[in-house]
């Protein structure tokens, strides 16, 4: 049972758990969220095994109603494992990605919780950064098996005093079969280098500038929202460089497409970068979307040194400077229009299907099944 199936990657590895073992996928919105974005299943078939259950409750249900909406969610939450579990309770796993959910918060004694950790979450909500620290903590020691996105969350957790390091592992994005992009067949975008993403200060904007500015003959599309979530970057003039770039007549902002449809984003631009401002916390805290997609493009990737990104140097070049990330692109562009990127597109492809969310879901199973009885 995954509890915070909210997001279109925690939904995929569910999706991928329901091929092979009975699953039951349960988002949890307040109402208002829930009808201001629209929220609903994809709309693909739900594999045979998945069960899909959407909890909606008032705002404020896990702020300042929280005592009333704990002891709710307790019941509802007990209910579901049961139904979940049927006669054989002791093989029904919980699978947790925010700790503010977790059994833990809402007073569910549960023994086989697994802690899917995403992002730094205090990052999110630095007024409530202590209280979401201490929720993590109860979760943590609670968990019989901590999952990272990013590596560096995965360490974070295991300096931790009283961790079991052999129990938090490097859990990284996996990405949809709809991804994988065709060997031949797809149109090319001469001299474009594309984005998909929030268009938010974890963008080195800055840098951005300095790049498209330099290369008047490339064009630079920014597939992303403009209102997205900021984070907390300390470069404080990011919107004035943001504004700047979008100025610049090589460089195009289209929509952002739902996930399941980005493909033809990356798949037709020459290569895909991820910009990213390196010093921003989120950046150095998480585990990009676009790592494993644009991998999955066939088309090169470039990045700065954001610390996932430099875990694949043999299908991510990166670069540490506008200067270098000018040379990168002259140099890939060129490759693509040869024809010489044939070779490593395959392998690249190669390395993609490796992390399809089925073969993700599977290493999951797998350390399930060799976990230790309590």
């Amino acid at each position: 049972m995954v509890l915070g199936a909210n997001t279109p990657w925690v939904y995929a590895l569910t999706e991928a758990l329901a091929q092979e073992h009975p699953t039951t996928a349960v988002a949890v919105y307040d109402w208002r969220t829930c009808h201001r974005n629209k929220v609903a299943w994809p709309g693909r078939p739900a594999p045979g095994g998945l069960v899909r259950q959407m909890w909606l409750y008032p705002p404020g249900f896990l702020g300042c109603f929280r005592n009333v909406f704990s002891r709710v969610m307790a019941r509802r939450l007990k209910r579901t494992l049961a139904d979940a579990a049927g006669d054989a309770p002791q093989c029904t796993w919980l699978i947790a990605p925010y700790p503010w959910l977790a059994p833990p918060q809402i007073q569910v004694d549960f023994p086989n919780l697994v802690y899917y950790n995403l992002d730094d979450y205090a990052l999110y909500r630095p007024e409530r950064a202590a209280e979401i620290r201490q929720q993590e903590d109860r979760t943590v020691e609670r968990a019989r098996l901590v999952i990272c996105l990013a590596l560096q969350q995965a360490r974070q957790f295991q300096s931790r005093a009283g961790a079991r390091p052999e129990a938090i592992r490097h859990f990284p994005l996996g990405v949809t079969g709809e991804l994988i992009a065709p060997l031949d067949g797809r149109r090319i975008e001469a001299d474009t280098v594309a984005y998909v993403g929030n268009l938010v200060d974890r963008v080195h904007w800055q840098l951005v500038v300095e790049v498209a500015g330099s290369l008047p003959g490339v064009r630079f599309s920014f597939a992303g929202d403009l209102d997205g979530v900021a984070g907390s970057g300390h470069r404080r003039d990011w919107l004035r460089w943001r504004s700047t770039a979008f100025h610049l007549p090589n460089v195009h902002r289209r929509p952002l497409a739902p996930q399941d449809q980005v493909g033809k984003y990356y798949w037709s631009a020459a290569l895909n970068w991820i910009p990213y401002d390196v010093e921003h916390p989120f950046n150095i805290a998480c585990c990009p979307t676009k790592i494993m997609d644009g991998l999955a493009s066939g088309r090169p990737l470039l990045s700065t040194a954001v610390p996932e990104c430099l875990l694949y140097p043999e299908h991510i070049a990166v670069f540490r400077s506008a200067a270098e990330a000018k040379a990168l692109i002259k140099q890939r562009l060129a490759l693509v229009a040869q024809g010489g990127w044939k070779q490593r597109q395959a392998s690249q492809l190669a390395f993609a299907r490796r992390h399809l969310w089925c073969e993700r879901a599977a290493v999951l199973t797998s350390w399930l099944q060799s976990m230790p009885d309590n």
